[in-house]
């Protein structure tokens, strides 16, 4: 696997042995970033890689500008292999990776922004997961991308800006309005 653009250009990265971990394509990360790139600043985001696995994602973002990006993932194979990826690009300083179920980490602070930056989350579990309405109602606001093998049904509060198909794989890009905003919406109703 190869980085795709930006200051790392074609510089390799490693994934897992074995069938556990399925890599983002490059055809299709090269849309996402397109999607991505067409309507945020990169360099404006701070990017969470949920469900990261070789953190092919992330570390793309990160070659393409965003000035931060934190790797979540369970699988300690998946954590060895991203912090390798992340020394060799030499992208340490302007990363975290934290070993942990996506579910549970959701479910701590996130904290603030600065105001002129935009959580970017890419989210890309196993296909046969099932637990996405319990992921996104704990993302504050900001802009999910989500990768599945299906169409993902989301709640009110979430837009879906475009939905691209490529093969078995479909890619979601969400726009979530902050909870405080969705409350006084509801309250003028």
């Amino acid at each position: 696997m190869k980085v795709l653009s930006g200051r790392d250009n074609g510089r390799r990265i490693e994934a897992p042995a074995g069938r556990a971990v399925r890599p983002t394509s490059a055809r299709v990360r090269r849309s996402l970033f397109d999607m991505v790139e067409s309507r945020f600043d990169l360099r404006e985001c701070v990017v969470f890689d949920l469900f990261a696995g070789t953190g092919a994602l992330g570390i793309e973002a990160l070659s393409r500008g965003a000035p931060q990006a934190v790797f979540v993932d369970i699988r300690p194979e998946s954590i060895n292999v991203i912090r390798r990826n992340l020394a060799t690009l030499r992208l340490e300083a302007r990363a975290s990776v934290t070993r942990m179920d996506v579910l549970q980490y959701v479910q701590r602070p996130w904290g603030p922004l600065d105001s002129n930056q935009l959580r970017l989350i890419f989210c890309d579990p196993p296909y046969d997961f099932d637990r996405w309405e319990e992921v996104l109602a704990h993302v504050p606001e900001g802009v999910v991308i989500v990768e599945s093998n299906r169409e993902i049904h989301v709640a009110p509060r979430w837009e879906c800006l475009k939905m691209k198909s490529y093969g078995d794989t479909v890619v979601q890009l969400l726009h979530a309005q902050a909870r405080e905003e969705l409350i006084s919406e509801e309250g003028r109703a």
